[in-house]
């Protein structure tokens, strides 16, 4: 989990400098960022919020009970408690997680 939601912050950083972005990235939706195909595992929610100046990603598995973000200024991978089964939800802003 902690694996997608780096490559998901790496991609969002790089590909959307400038740009604002909101994005909700599942299994079953294959998004193109950079130019590469990125699809999460068939359960993880990867949900994105940015500005030209700041991210927020956070993601989720359906059968786990861990919900992981980061964002731009900060350099680790937060986990809270959520009940198996629920989805990921999105960040707040570009700037604050929703954790």
């Amino acid at each position: 989990m902690k694996k997608t939601l780096i490559i998901a912050t790496v991609l969002f950083a790089t590909a959307f400098a400038g740009s604002a972005l909101a994005a909700t990235i599942t299994s079953e939706s294959t998004t193109t960022i950079g130019g590469a195909a990125f699809v999460p595992s068939t359960g993880v929610t990867v949900q994105a919020l940015a500005s030209a100046t700041a991210y927020a990603v956070q993601s989720k598995h359906l059968s786990g009970n861990k919900q992981y973000g980061t964002k731009h200024d900060m350099s680790e991978i937060d986990a809270v408690d959520a009940a198996v089964g629920d989805e990921c939800v999105a960040p707040s802003s570009a700037t604050e997680l929703s954790m």
